[in-house]
């Protein structure tokens, strides 16, 4: 019990949420850590219950900065059996922050900080947005949509030829591409990709469960879509498309096709992560909300 150095994570712990994908465990915070964390990492642990933590600038954080760290929650069963060791990992820093915590761990952390005298803030503070599919993926979208989507499909085949998907794995040339149409992205999506970030996601790539789909049209690659796969779910990481071809929707394109091949192939559930832009309740997702704490 207490505070123990770097990731020393229960061996075979699994996340207390369910279907939140690789990011709250060690393979994913290790490359994290390697290329873009920065602070002292401890774990605080009880039994066989975990929270990776940074303390850094006077502040404690869940491991795995938030804009690239789509959800955060503790390893193993009892995350209410953690409160003293937060309260301990606390001691003299400005104080504890809890971020992108689903509500069923968020609400035992609460309950496990007031019954040792810590009343925390707690409030919604992100959301992700989740794709169910039940049967026909089109058949789920409202009938405005499922035309619209059919319409962009269409559009795409007379300008351009047909849309394949390719799934690529652990492929240099495939990474090369989606990092160099990121980068040439307007605004803040193509400022995002620095070379530290440009580290993180080669690193990332040769990780067990990432994986590369790419839009084709011929030997021509139009877009493409940084992803992790696991049992519960594909989770839709990154994406990035040649700005050439943006008058035939090619991010909208790829995502139709990908959603196709993920049901084809098993998957039920696509969470397209962080982030309340529109076009994903378009495409049929709904909203998962995401909890902070601080005390």
């Amino acid at each position: 019990m207490g505070l123990m150095s770097r990731w020393q994570l229960p061996e075979g712990a699994r996340p207390f949420d369910q279907a939140v994908g690789p990011f709250p465990e060690e393979p994913f915070l290790d490359v994290w850590m390697a290329t873009l964390g920065t602070g002292n990492a401890v774990t605080v642990a009880s039994g066989d219950t975990a929270l990776p933590l940074v303390e850094r600038d006077g502040l404690v954080t869940i491991a795995g900065d938030a804009h690239v760290t789509d959800y955060h929650s503790p390893l193993g069963p009892a995350p209410e059996d953690l409160a003293g060791q937060l309260i301990e990992a606390r001691g003299d820093s400005a104080g504890v922050v809890l971020d992108s915590l689903p509500e069923g761990s968020a609400r035992a952390l609460e309950k496990g900080l007031e019954a040792a005298g810590v009343k925390p803030d707690f409030a919604q503070s992100e959301i992700t947005a989740v794709i169910e599919v039940d049967g026909d993926y089109l058949s789920q979208l409202s009938r405005k949509q499922r035309h619209e989507v059919r319409r962009k499909h269409r559009r795409f085949v007379e300008a351009e030829g047909a849309p394949r998907i390719h799934i690529r794995h652990e492929d240099r040339d495939s990474i090369t591409r989606f990092l160099e149409m990121h980068r040439m992205a307007e605004g803040d999506k193509g400022d995002f990709m620095t070379g530290r970030r440009e580290g993180f996601f080669r690193s990332l790539y040769g990780s067990e469960g990432w994986e590369i789909a790419e839009l084709t049209t011929g030997s021509t690659v139009v877009a493409s879509a940084f992803g992790f796969r696991d049992d519960d779910a594909y989770y839709l990481y990154n994406s990035a498309y040649d700005l050439r071809y943006r008058e035939v929707s090619p991010g909208i394109v790829m995502l139709h096709l990908l959603i196709e091949h993920l049901v084809e192939s098993g998957c039920r559930r696509i969470d397209l992560l962080k982030g309340d832009e529109i076009y994903k309740f378009r495409m049929g997702a709904e909203r998962r909300p995401l909890f902070r704490i601080s005390f």
